[in-house]
């Protein structure tokens, strides 16, 4: 079985530039850099479709260990770049032997099992038509002027039809991709005249991932699901928790909206950055040695060695970069200054709500400058901190992790504190809310509040080497964080948690009660508003 990717890469974009539908540029490199190293420990080899350019970009910038590079998109032209799909058909096209495609924005922790590799056909999982396929198919039928026969009553009718995710796909049976790009082909040159009259990204899942499916059902192919479940559009968030591997899931798939969500995206740079501290720290130079905008601060031209080599060395990071109290010239690295995040992701909501500040509500502009007011205060303790300490403390959250999910079955033993550099902030707008509207993607909950609602909030801010971020909060969080102070156990969390919730929840449903602080506690360590004593834990029988 051949594993293989594509890139189909425009050399008139400049991938510094361009976040190729990542929210940012860095996470589309950091993105391919961790899908093909993952691949290449795993399998020991991967193979790229590409150009010449692509193949600059990603193995002689990027230092990815391709076993082969095949440069067959030299004299490839698509009919509209807007198709991104197309060039993996043109992919699949070429296929002479069995082959599995992995996308640049999954990851792969496990090997995929045995028996499936050995089927005629293969893919993530079977997806039934949602809002998003429904929406699409309205506009399709609108606008395209031909449809394979294999389509016909999946489009035309007014049924819900099934479609393959190609997360992956692949298989042994090439005689079925023949057929199946020759029809995508067509699909796509006999409608190439209709693309400037609509949206013409939304017919990708079409002619690649429906298409697949109306094929495989008419001939009757099986094809084996590498997930069983039949997933809708809004089913995918769980495959984005890249913060739970390798201990709770082996496969991680970015979909769109994942991509252009910053927690996640930050996620994923971090276990690309414990994983393989030189590709990452490779990345973030090419962008310094551009004098270009990146997301981090934790890059430092004197200590890449001594940073890329902190997994080697058996002490705890915030003891090896302790550095409040020294110098500048003493440590040889830059000293922290706040990007302003807040500013940043707060000052883009309110352009959309209010077309300006000018616009907004005198009190709401009284309660954002007293806020910032707050802001500032609790940064003053921090600003002028060496970058390096900060570093230090990212790498530690990184490790608490890693540490959680490994004592999972253990978790009554694990001892935490509240991070010092955490605060909580009284408002009456949610400005956690409002900053969280534009820092996160996907997320319902942020998709439908209403940031003009008044009332009193409790604003978290995290001071983090990579910009202050912002977690609106509850009392009983804030609660939590209050009786964190102080060194203690998950177990003692939970039982002081108790005096919060009436008598009857505690006796009749203490199972969904633990499950509850339970899921809170997660989010503090994911968020590294929680820090672990990794040293207290193992006395109360926790493992390294």
């Amino acid at each position: 079985m051949r594993f293989i990717q594509t890139l189909y890469f425009n050399p008139k974009v400049d991938p510094f530039r361009y976040s190729f539908g990542w929210c940012r540029p860095e996470f589309n490199l950091m993105g391919w850099s961790l899908s093909c190293l993952q691949l290449h420990k795993l399998y020991g080899n991967v193979e790229i479709y590409t150009n010449d350019e692509g193949a600059r970009l990603l193995t002689d910038i990027l230092k990815l260990p391709y076993t082969s590079v095949h440069t067959d998109f030299n004299d490839y032209n698509t009919p509209d770049e807007r198709l991104w799909a197309l060039p993996k058909i043109f992919t699949y096209s070429l296929q002479k032997e069995p082959f599995i495609h992995i996308d640049g924005d999954v990851f792969l922790f496990e090997k995929f099992r045995e028996s499936m590799l050995e089927s005629p056909l293969i893919a993530q999982n079977m997806e039934i038509e949602t809002d998003y396929y429904s929406g699409a198919k309205k506009i399709l039928k609108d606008n395209l002027e031909y449809f394979p026969e294999y389509v016909l009553q999946d489009v035309l009718c007014g049924r819900s039809f099934f479609a393959v995710n190609a997360g992956i796909l692949g298989g042994n049976d090439i005689g079925f991709f023949e057929l199946y790009t020759k029809e995508a082909f067509e699909y796509v040159k006999r409608n190439s005249h209709c693309y400037v009259n609509f949206e013409a990204d939304k017919f990708n899942v079409f002619f690649e991932q429906h298409l697949f499916h109306a094929i495989a059902s008419s001939l009757g192919k099986k094809i084996e699901y590498l997930f069983n479940d039949i997933y809708d559009d809004k089913g995918y968030s769980p495959m984005g928790n890249v913060h739970e591997v390798p201990y709770k899931r082996t496969y991680i798939h970015l979909l769109g909206h994942c991509k252009r969500d910053m927690f996640t995206c930050v996620n994923m740079a971090r276990k690309l950055n414990v994983m393989y501290p030189e590709a990452y720290y490779n990345i973030i130079k090419h962008f310094k040695d551009r004098r270009m905008d990146i997301y981090t601060q934790l890059y430092d031209n004197a200590n890449t060695k001594t940073l890329a080599d902190y997994k080697m060395m058996d002490v705890k990071a915030v003891d090896l970069f302790k550095s409040d109290g020294e110098s500048k010239q003493e440590k040889g690295n830059s000293y922290f200054k706040l990007p302003q995040n807040i500013e940043r992701y707060v000052t883009s909501c309110v352009k959309k709500i209010y077309h300006g500040w000018e616009r907004m509500p005198e009190d709401m502009r009284e309660d954002y400058v007293e806020f910032m007011k707050r802001a500032n205060e609790l940064f003053s303790i921090i600003e002028g901190t060496s970058s390096m300490f900060l570093h230090g403390k990212f790498l530690d959250a990184n490790n608490d992790i890693e540490f959680f999910y490994k004592n999972y079955d253990n978790i009554s033993g694990i001892m935490v504190s509240t991070n010092k550099y955490v605060s909580i902030i009284q408002s009456a707008y949610n400005w956690a809310g409002i900053f969280n509207i534009e820092y996160r993607t996907g997320v319902e909950y942020y998709e439908r509040l209403d940031p003009t609602v008044k009332g009193e909030y409790l604003n978290m801010l995290v001071m983090d080497i990579n910009g202050e971020v912002l977690y609106d909060i509850d009392e009983i969080e804030s609660a939590l964080l209050a009786f964190a102070k102080t060194e203690v156990s998950f177990a003692e969390i939970l039982k002081y948690m108790e005096s919060f919730f009436d008598e009857e929840v505690i006796k009749d449903y203490y199972p969904q009660y633990q499950k509850y602080i339970e899921n809170m506690f997660v989010k503090m360590i994911v968020t590294k508003v929680l820090d672990i004593n990794t040293d207290a834990s193992v006395t109360n029988g926790c493992v390294i």
